[in-house]
């Protein structure tokens, strides 16, 4: 299934992600929470209680979590390859409709 207005999956390049300095301002305070995982077939969703207060700040807008999801392999391509797995956790704003995808790539260590 495909969304017509997707914005992922993408190739994240250092050339275009390069350093977050004075481009954005990412803060995050996760709490401990309890966790439901379901498998989705092509990836695990986790699920979280919900927060009195939201645990993150992108650009001064504040979103509360939603969800993670841990891909195998990645979602996205790193440099033009995928990652052997990758978790991405899903955002909402508190204020807004945007949503906030955090992409982190999971590697091995060789």
């Amino acid at each position: 299934m495909s969304c017509p207005n997707a914005t992922a999956p993408i190739n994240i390049v250092k050339t275009i992600a390069d350093e977050c300095d004075l481009k954005c301002d990412y803060s995050h305070n996760y709490p401990t929470t309890s966790v439901i995982a379901d498998n989705k077939g092509d990836y695990i969703r986790l699920a979280f209680d919900p927060e009195k207060e939201a645990p993150t700040s992108f650009n001064k807008v504040k979103y509360s979590c939603q969800e993670a999801r841990i891909y195998q392999p990645s979602l996205h391509t790193f440099a033009g390859k995928h990652a052997p797995a990758e978790i991405v956790i899903v955002h909402q704003s508190d204020t807004t409709a945007q949503t906030l995808l955090v992409c982190i790539p999971i590697i091995l260590d060789a």
